[in-house]
């Protein structure tokens, strides 16, 4: 069978025309935008206002508008861009003019400072507190210096020769009671005959005899009902031992909040007067009152 090769024919396609330069040429006189300065209305940008609205960005100035008309706490707006062109001074011409709609509906318009202050309760979340016009800036001046007066004053009052009297008392009559507890344990333990000796390990109870301690051949050598009779001794004696070691754990424990206590009516006795003044002087603000109060049972627990 012979194989034949066949060739179909080519359909004739019409190419487009070419492109027609001489018809889109441009005069160079039309390849940038001219402007006759005299038709701008200004001979220099000095002259002009700045705009009051984001050119092009209508979806922001909507967004910005309906933020500005949310009147609810914990909703902010959030503006971001590239520097210089203009955020600044747009937010806050809307806002100039959202506090002018305000005030034009509610007149006479209640005005009043805020400030973002620690909250103590939950440092994450800065607390807004609100005060009479003209008291915002006096209140950070007020609590700067009272922030000066404590520095001074509480390192101060610790030095004081009359605390540290007072300390060395607690301190002495604490080391007089651990020492008493023990030596009185140790009495005990040595009138039936053993010793009490501390180590890293904690406190042993040694037999001992003839002024010595006991070695392993001599407790050995014993007949069974005598180291019967003297386990059951060291277990008395290490019994009293223990609760000797917990009434001194007690009696540190006392000295602890006995000078945690100092430390208190010391910090108390400084902070009064400072903090007693700017209760005075901000009477009646009771966003005013409820951080000083804040203020003070954090610095006294800070200081104890």
């Amino acid at each position: 069978r012979t194989a034949r090769r066949t060739t179909l024919p080519r359909r004739k396609t019409k190419l487009p025309a070419l492109f027609d330069a001489v018809r889109t040429e441009l005069p160079p006189e039309k390849l940038r935008l001219s402007v006759d300065p005299a038709a701008l209305g200004f001979s220099c940008t000095h002259e002009i206002s700045p705009p009051e609205t984001f050119i092009g960005q209508d979806r922001a100035v909507t967004a910005l508008e309906f933020g500005l008309g949310v009147d609810r706490p914990g909703y902010n707006v959030f503006v971001t861009g590239l520097s210089g062109t203009g955020k600044s001074t747009v937010v806050q011409s809307h806002i100039k003019q959202a506090v002018r709609r305000r005030m034009e509906k509610d007149w006479p318009p209640e005005t009043y400072d805020w400030c973002y202050v620690y909250n103590f309760e939950r440092p994450d979340q800065p607390e807004a507190v609100q005060l009479p016009r003209g008291q915002g800036a006096e209140i950070v001046r007020d609590v700067e210096a009272l922030l000066g007066v404590l520095r001074r004053d509480l390192p101060a009052a610790y030095n004081d020769e009359a605390y540290k009297s007072e300390a060395r008392q607690l301190t002495e009559a604490s080391a007089a009671k651990r020492r008493d507890l023990m030596m009185a344990t140790e009495r005990a333990a040595g009138q039936r005959g053993f010793a009490i000796q501390a180590g890293s390990a904690g406190i042993a109870v040694i037999p001992i005899v003839e002024g010595k301690p006991l070695d392993q051949a001599k407790f050995l050598a014993m007949s069974d009902p005598q180291r019967a009779l003297l386990e059951e001794a060291r277990h008395e004696v290490s019994h009293s031992v223990e609760e000797a070691v917990r009434q001194v754990q007690k009696v540190e424990q006392e000295h602890g909040q006995a000078v945690a206590g100092l430390d208190r009516r010391v910090a108390e006795h400084t902070l009064e007067t400072p903090f007693r003044r700017l209760r005075e002087k901000y009477a009646g603000v009771e966003d005013a009152l409820k951080f000083l109060a804040g203020l003070h049972k954090h610095t006294l627990e800070s200081v104890s």
